[in-house]
C-alpha cells in the first residue's frame, strides 16, 4: 500500500492536487487512459463534495455556481486520499456533511441510464448527474458510505495497466 493524504478547505486547491495525483499515478507506472480516468473521476467527486454537499445538507442556502470560490470552515475539510493496492490506484474522498441519500443516488444513475436523449439538466441541483454517471462508468470498483448528517465518502478504483473488463465491474 501506498498512499497520500490530503486536506481540502478551497475550491482553488483543487487543480493543484489534481496535478499531484497526475504525477503521481504516472510514477506509480498508470497508462496514460488510467491517468485521465483518475483526473477526471477526483474532479467530479471534489467539486461534488466542495459544491454540492454543502447545499444539499443545508450548509448553503441556493447552489453555488461552479466558478464561484467555495471556501469551507477549519473543522470541516473535505479529504481525499488516493494511492496504490496491487494493480489498481484508488482514489477517496470524504466530505463532512453526510447529505448523499440512496434515492438521490439512485435518481441520478437511473435517469442517465436511460440515455443520453433522455438526460435533462436538474438546475435546481447544478447538474444533470452526468458526473456521477462517468465516475460509475469508469472506475472498477465504487464503494459510497454515507453517515447522515456527518460524512460522505467514495472510494473509486482504477486498473493501473490493462484493460477494465466489464464482468470485474462492481458497483
Amino acid at each position: 500500500l501506498h498512499a497520500r493524504r490530503v486536506l481540502f478547505y478551497r475550491s482553488t486547491d483543487i487543480e493543484k492536487r489534481l496535478d499531484r495525483l497526475t504525477e503521481f499515478a504516472t510514477s506509480v507506472g498508470a497508462r496514460s487512459r488510467a491517468v485521465e480516468q483518475l483526473h477526471d473521476i477526483t474532479n467530479e467527486l471534489l467539486v461534488n463534495a466542495l459544491y454540492d454537499a454543502p447545499y444539499e445538507a443545508g450548509y448553503l442556502n441556493a447552489p453555488p455556481p461552479r466558478q464561484h470560490p467555495i471556501e469551507l470552515p477549519a473543522d470541516m475539510p473535505c479529504e481525499l486520499v488516493y494511492g496504490t493496492v496491487d494493480n489498481e490506484i484508488f482514489v477517496r474522498v470524504r466530505d463532512c456533511f453526510g447529505a448523499l441519500t440512496r434515492e438521490r443516488l439512485m435518481e441520478v444513475l437511473l435517469r442517465c441510464a436511460r440515455g443520453a436523449s433522455a438526460v435533462e439538466l436538474d438546475e435546481s441541483r447544478g447538474g444533470a448527474g452526468l458526473g456521477m454517471w462517468r465516475i460509475f462508468r469508469q472506475s472498477s470498483r465504487v464503494i459510497v458510505a454515507v453517515s447522515p448528517g456527518t460524512s460522505t465518502e467514495m472510494l473509486i478504483t482504477v486498473p493501473k495497466t490493462g484493460v477494465l473488463k466489464k464482468n470485474l465491474r462492481t458497483w
